[in-house]
């Protein structure tokens, strides 16, 4: 049965902590941007620490699948290249230098001579690739993990080096962002990090913004915890992660809900509203052990419910935010989930409550 908008009030809930790791890196300065727009490709790099950054010995790396071409290039940043605390700066990947210099903008130029070791560029490409920043420009050092800065790969996995990054943490072996398209941009949140899933950092914005913060006012913050009743069935307490960011136009955003069983029949059962509420558990049938388990979105404010079946381990609760307004951004609101059976005759009542999750809605 496919998933169900209804928009009634329940006492059920949903969303659990939100996987953000909000640790800072070691490195401040990162990948953060990049696509492919009408006057060719761009990659945007932040700078997220309290001081200018000086990046002019480092080098701007890509990886393609390309037959026939040498699939690996090396662009080397200009010397008094920096960065200023909390800045920008966009690198016009392949383009021709401009007459007079850009504020804030390089460009990496057309030709092999530009490029490192002489192996000249080619076009971001749209179907899968790999960026890089190394803090080097010497070719001794190309295959030594340790000067590999950060790492973002696109449509696919395994090219050139990307083992290199695996070994020093800067990404995850077997993964990969959505390719890119035309007119569309890979952005990465500039301060938060998922420490064990890269890549999951990183969403398809279809309003790029080369120079500027990526993803506006979007920000997750987790209320309460997840909780269990005596007698459940599930494998532990149902814990919901955030598939991405809650930025308007991305696709991919939505949730996840662990521990759930996927073999008794179970439904989960997300609520949104406009407010949350200090945690009452008297909206909860009565359960035993279920004393700790609180509602804490505001039922009173319910504007819609998503309904779905269980699965085994983890149960996917997609929210996609394509095609929404520009208007909503900046919009808040509160989830939160419930997991029970169906069965009149279950007992506990309900198996499982999340933890509430209020979203704010980024550009």
């Amino acid at each position: 049965m496919m998933p169900m908008i209804r928009t009634t009030a329940l006492l059920a809930l949903a969303l659990s902590a939100v996987n953000l790791d909000n640790r800072a890196l070691a490195q401040e300065v990162i990948l953060s941007e990049f696509g492919v727009g009408p006057t060719g490709g761009f990659v945007e790099l932040h700078n997220r620490g309290a001081t200018t950054a000086d990046i002019s010995a480092w080098s701007l790396f890509l990886a393609t699948p390309t037959v026939g071409m040498p699939r690996t290039y090396w662009w080397g940043f200009r010397p008094a290249s920096t960065i200023p605390a909390g800045g920008f700066l966009v690198v016009r990947w392949l383009q021709p230098l401009p007459s007079a210099p850009v504020s804030g903008e390089v460009f990496t130029g057309a030709t092999n001579a530009y490029f490192l070791f002489g192996l000249g560029g080619e076009a971001l490409p749209l179907q899968q690739g790999a960026l890089a920043l190394f803090r080097s420009q010497s070719s001794a050092l190309m295959s030594t993990p340790s000067i590999i800065n950060d790492w973002v790969s696109w449509g696919g996995n395994g090219l050139s080096r990307e083992d290199l990054a695996v070994q020093n943490g800067a990404w995850r072996t077997g993964s990969r962002t959505p390719s890119l398209s035309n007119g569309c941009s890979l952005a990465r949140h500039p301060g938060r990090e998922w420490s064990t899933t890269p890549d999951l950092a990183w969403f398809v914005d279809t309003t790029p913004t080369p120079g500027a913060a990526n993803v506006g006012a979007a920000s997750l913050q987790s209320l309460g915890s997840p909780c269990t009743p005596i007698g459940h069935q599930l494998l532990g307490a149902p814990t919901l992660n955030a598939l991405s960011l809650p930025v308007l136009g991305n696709s991919s955003f939505g949730f996840t809900i662990d521990n759930t069983t996927g073999v008794f029949a179970e439904w989960c059962i997300l609520a949104l509203t406009a407010t949350t509420m200090p945690g009452r558990n008297d909206l909860l049938p009565p359960a035993p052990g279920g004393e700790s388990c609180y509602v804490l979105i505001d039922p009173s404010t319910s504007f819609g419910s998503y309904w779905q079946h269980t699965s085994l381990l983890r149960t996917t609760l997609p929210l996609s935010l394509q095609g929404l307004p520009a208007a909503l951004a900046g919009q808040s609101f509160a989830v939160q989930a419930i997991v029970l059976d169906l069965y009149s005759s279950a007992w506990p009542p309900y198996k499982g409550v999340t933890n509430a999750v209020t979203v704010t809605l980024g550009n």
